[in-house]
């Protein structure tokens, strides 16, 4: 069987490796300790690809925790709303701290999906390639 590959599937390969690159962080973190108590490995998997979406935005690390924080919230149901004053400053400060993290990871990871993009023409750039892909009548092997 032939396998067909879209140009928008290729597209969103750097925001795959994006996510692949953070899952480890996110889950390492594991802001409201549910992989702890046991919870399925891809729990946090929607918060990984909240922070790829916004992962390259010119926030500072007070505006990504901003966002981090509405996310969960929302998403999660947990927040400082919920939280006793002392409890709140110090699930700000984690979030902050991550974030802070985050940021410093940028250049790198945008260096690295840079890397990773050029590794990986567009379909254009490998005629053969394309016109495998094109072709309208499907090959079994």
């Amino acid at each position: 069987m032939m396998v067909r590959w879209c140009e928008d599937d290729r597209l969103s390969w750097p925001v795959i490796r994006l996510c692949k690159c953070l899952k480890p962080l996110v889950d390492d973190w594991d802001p409201l300790s549910l992989l702890a108590k046991g919870a399925p490995e891809d729990e946090y998997d929607c918060l990984t690809a909240f922070l790829a979406g916004i992962f390259f935005n010119e926030y500072d690390a007070f505006q990504f925790a901003d966002e981090l924080e509405n996310f969960i919230e929302e998403h999660f149901g947990v927040g400082p709303a919920m939280m006793k004053s002392e409890r709140a400053k110090r699930w700000r400060m984690q979030i902050e701290s991550f974030c802070s993290v985050m940021i410093a990871l940028r250049q790198p990871l945008s260096e690295y999906l840079q890397s990773f993009t050029e590794a990986h023409p567009p379909v254009e750039q490998l005629p053969q390639l394309r016109t495998a892909c094109t072709s309208s009548s499907p090959q079994d092997s």
